[in-house]
């Protein structure tokens, strides 16, 4: 599973279709926000998480922040896709681990490599 935590409708179905095309292999989850997100990955131990960052009920950093410290036998890695991204903010998400931080519009050729990066490194790690 690939979980995908986005609070528009829009963009949830935007970045879901794009998910299935880029990792056909994988079904796609989506939560609007970080505590439903928090649920799914209890429930269903998705591979990935790639979480917006300004969401109601709980954004993705709280999100990132809650992942990182869950008592999970599995911790997903995480992507954060947002708009709302300024140097800071990357800087606080690198400093809990997450290692890809993109700005949207993303450009897919990157947005992939980090997808498969981040499998690839939770599968062998």
């Amino acid at each position: 599973y690939i979980l995908l935590v986005e609070d528009t409708n829009m963009d949830r179905l935007l970045y879901s279709k794009l998910l299935k095309t880029l990792m056909p292999g994988y079904t796609v989850l989506e939560a609007e926000n970080g505590k439903v997100a928090l649920e799914k990955v209890n429930q269903f131990s998705p591979a990935i998480v790639i979480t917006d960052h300004n969401m109601p009920v709980m954004n993705g950093y709280d999100l990132s922040v809650q992942l990182t410290n869950a008592n999970l036998k599995y911790k997903p890695p995480i992507i954060v896709l947002s708009s709302d991204i300024t140097p800071g903010l990357e800087r606080e998400y690198k400093n809990i681990g997450v290692a890809f931080v993109f700005q949207k519009p993303v450009n897919l050729s990157s947005f992939k490599n980090a997808i498969e990066k981040s499998l690839k490194r939770a599968v062998y790690s």
